[in-house]
């Protein structure tokens, strides 16, 4: 074996060396290891997935969550993969508190059209969008793939509605045992088809609007995709827009699945993913006072009326936000009492009930546990949110199911309801609003550890209460210009500052903070340094428009921001944590006393170049299997699979025909770049 050092670690067999390392060293090591500058060979060999295999088993980190299926499993994953997860968690739990933090990476992809709303998955590595054309007469859903090494970011599926959705969320659930990504969306109806010739646009109106010119009905739906087609579609080793790419894209069929409609000539509020009952649900709020419950799995629905408190029970209570806890069957929910900024407000818990019956129930239930906020002290409350709980699903085939029963850290994450806070105004002369902005309000659920003797052993269990263990607090208005908006976390938020005046849909953002309680980790329920927290500003590039932002999406698992400018087709991405990604290595030549510069890539099949020394098995190659149809074409499956990639209704055509007109222009660059040679 060539061996580039004189040193005696040098002449040591890979596989010891390898195995040194691994028991040894940390994240953090090897980080100072490669700062060294030393030899190519070490370089190499600490790019291992056997390295960060041990590495990842005795991690103490919160990892970033990732797509619960096999092709994450542990052995699954190769070096690159391994690295990626681990220096992540490692760096964004490093920088977080740094007084100047700055992205460590910023780059942008083309969307070929324009973002309405976006949510990142945990874990970063799918995107969804509601998303627009040009004139704003088509709406869709479209599904992208990050993090791929052709083009950072691939468009992979796309849904057509047929007017805007918005209160989009998506989640990670399994529907009849099929991973896949579950996507939920509210959009709005003419409920008298006469009115569809009256020339109103009603996909122009807000999310929150409460006097349409027309009549209007609602509906949410709930589609899902597979996570088996989006991973093979995202794979490396098929090349996006290929013939074989586009060969198996046709033999998908369809590729999203309606699971739930729920209509209704009520407002609609935001809907909620979760399992409850061991399946897969959708919370939609109908309000005023209400929650539509519905397996994903299919059967009936179920509505929960939750009754108004003893002490105002003829003044209408109206839901603000709802986060459904699996671990106990209950939902939790934010009540305003009276009118909009004029009444009270409670955060209540909800016994749910599962539907048994063959048809659509409803029930009325009083809240189990009720919290009441003191608005006479904090204010007035709107724009609620709840963060999400992080508990795992229950068919997780992800490395995190391998690896939970050694974290240090419990799968329930602490829940926060975020609001913004406001104060009637004693003048209200004309032209002056009645109410004025007056700061930020954070309600924290900690979960209780629960632990029940079985006799098959003892089984851990968490839940959430809201008696004295809940805490509030306050954060007052820091600039009498700029009215801050969150981005909520469970232990990572970002904040983002608008101006006063500006009420647009998509309105100019002028700076962005970040919020982080590090008790929230521990555990703790003591007061945090909130004022510190929040004055800490987020540096970004300049070149990002920011003067009209249609929609922001953060996934704080692994630092991520996505910024849709509303003027641009384009989507700007920042990592705020290390990832291994294209760039320079320089390491020294100690025999020829000098500095030598590697090119650290990767190539078409997501191999790193140079690829590190060969022990088998390879660290870099892909390991999870590639579920490919391979069954021969017949001829009308040819001529049906060129007249669809073809035909101008389908809604990825034209994706198909961009990605064929940047495979042309690589093409032409690596000719000149011969030509030149």
């Amino acid at each position: 074996m060539a061996i580039s050092g004189e040193s005696y670690l040098g002449r040591l067999p890979s596989d010891v060396l390898v195995d040194l390392v691994g028991q040894h060293l940390d994240v953090s090591d090897l980080q100072n290891l490669w700062q060294a500058c030393v030899n190519q060979y070490f370089y190499q060999l600490t790019r291992h997935s056997i390295i960060w295999r041990q590495l990842l088993r005795k991690a103490r980190l919160v990892l970033p969550p990732l797509a619960p299926t096999l092709r994450n499993f542990l052995e699954h994953l190769n070096g690159f993969e391994l690295e990626r997860l681990l220096m992540r968690a490692y760096s964004v739990d490093k920088i977080w508190n740094c007084e100047d933090l700055k992205p460590y990476h910023h780059w942008n992809f083309f969307v070929h059209t324009h973002v309405l709303s976006m949510v990142v998955l945990p874990g970063g590595q799918y995107l969804v969008a509601s998303v627009t054309d040009d004139d704003r007469h088509h709406y869709g859903i479209m599904v992208y793939a990050m993090d791929h090494p052709v083009g950072g970011c691939i468009a992979l599926a796309k849904a057509e509605t047929s007017t805007k959705a918005y209160h989009l969320q998506a989640k990670y659930l399994s529907v009849q045992g099929k991973p896949g990504i579950a996507i939920a969306y509210v959009r709005r109806d003419f409920r008298h088809a006469v009115d569809r010739m009256r020339g109103i646009n009603i996909s122009l109106y807000g999310e929150d609007v409460t006097d349409p010119e027309v009549p209007l009905k609602y509906e949410c739906q709930v589609l899902h995709i597979s996570l088996s087609v989006l991973e093979t579609l995202a794979d490396t080793r098929i090349v996006p827009g290929s013939e074989e790419y586009i060969c198996h894209a046709q033999r998908q069929g369809r590729a999203f699945k309606t699971l739930a409609r729920i209509r209704t000539r009520s407002v609609l509020g935001a809907p909620a993913l979760d399992e409850l009952f061991g399946e897969p649900y959708i919370a939609v709020l109908k309000l005023p006072g209400s929650i539509v419950f519905q397996s994903l799995n299919g059967g009936p629905a179920s509505a929960l009326h939750c009754n108004n408190t003893p002490p105002y029970p003829d003044v209408q209570h109206t839901i603000m936000a709802v986060r459904p806890l699996p671990c106990q069957q209950q939902v939790l929910v934010v009540r305003e009492i009276g009118n909009p900024h004029e009444g009270e407000y409670v955060v209540e818990l909800f016994d749910i009930l599962r539907n048994h019956s063959d048809e659509n129930e409803e029930y009325s239930r009083d809240a189990a546990q009720t919290h009441w906020h003191d608005h006479e002290y904090y204010g007035t409350l709107s724009n609620v949110q709840i963060s999400d709980h992080g508990i795992p699903t229950m068919e997780d085939s992800s490395v995190h199911a391998q690896l939970r029963e050694h974290l240090e850290f419990p799968p329930a994450h602490p829940i926060t309801i975020w609001a913004q806070r406001y104060e009637k105004l004693e003048d209200t002369r004309y032209g002056m609003h009645p109410y004025a902005y007056k700061g930020f309000m954070r309600i924290i659920l900690t979960p209780k550890r629960h632990e029940l003797c079985l006799p098959s052993g003892t089984m851990v269990t968490y839940s959430y209460s809201l008696d004295e263990s809940i805490r509030e607090v306050a954060m007052e208005r820091v600039s009498a210009e700029y009215v801050p908006r969150i981005l909520p976390g469970t232990y990572r938020s970002l904040i983002y500052f608008t101006p006063d005046d500006d009420r647009r849909a998509a309105p100019a953002i002028c700076k962005i903070g970040r919020l982080c309680d590090p008790q929230l980790f521990a555990g703790q329920a003591g007061e945090a340094d909130e004022e510190s927290a929040y004055a800490l500003q987020v540096e970004y590039p300049p070149e990002i428009d920011t003067s009209s932002v249609a929609a922001l999406a953060w996934d704080q698992g692994i630092g991520r921001l996505c910024v849709a400018p509303s003027n641009s087709t384009a989507v700007h991405v920042l990592d705020f944590a290390r990832a291994p990604r294209q760039g320079t290595f320089r390491y020294p030549d100690t025999r020829h006393m000098k500095c030598l510069t590697s090119r650290f890539s990767l190539d078409a099949d997501g191999r790193r170049v140079p690829i590190p020394l060969e022990i088998d098995p390879d660290p870099d190659e892909p390991r999870a299997p590639l579920h490919v149809d391979g069954a021969p074409e017949t001829e009308d499956e040819f001529r049906r699979r060129v007249e669809e990639v073809y035909a101008t209704q389908l809604p990825w055509s034209h994706l198909v025909e961009a990605w064929q007109k940047q495979a042309d222009r690589a093409t032409d660059e690596q000719d000149r770049a011969v030509d030149q040679g």
